[in-house]
């Protein structure tokens, strides 16, 4: 068998395993935040994924076919119109798919 002519003469395999790995960066006990602009469905419902789950969003009737904000921190959604104005805020269950309509909701 003839030796390897890598540097230092090293298998591939003791090459690769001397290089420094990329490691999950986790962020878990940082808040997850984000901001999307969804049209609520002719239901009043708004669907957003949470936990890795598809969760409908209650918003009301009232709202249906309107383009909306969602200004998402961790568990606590805030509903606005696309000018700013505040429709409403709730918090999601992780228990629950159809989420009901939060506190502090206009109209």
């Amino acid at each position: 068998m003839r030796p390897h002519c890598g540097i230092n003469r090293r298998t591939p395999s003791v090459a690769y395993s001397a290089r420094a790995k990329a490691k999950p960066n986790t962020l878990i006990h940082q808040p997850h935040w984000r901001i999307r602009t969804d049209t609520v469905g002719v239901r009043g419902h708004v669907t957003l994924r949470y936990l890795g789950q598809l969760r409908h969003l209650n918003v009301g009737w009232a709202y249906r076919g309107q383009s909306i904000r969602l200004y998402v921190l961790d568990d606590v959604v805030t509903f606005a119109h696309e000018d700013g104005e505040f429709i409403g805020e709730t918090r999601i269950a992780p228990d629950r798919d159809y989420q009901p309509k939060g506190e502090g909701f206009r109209r």
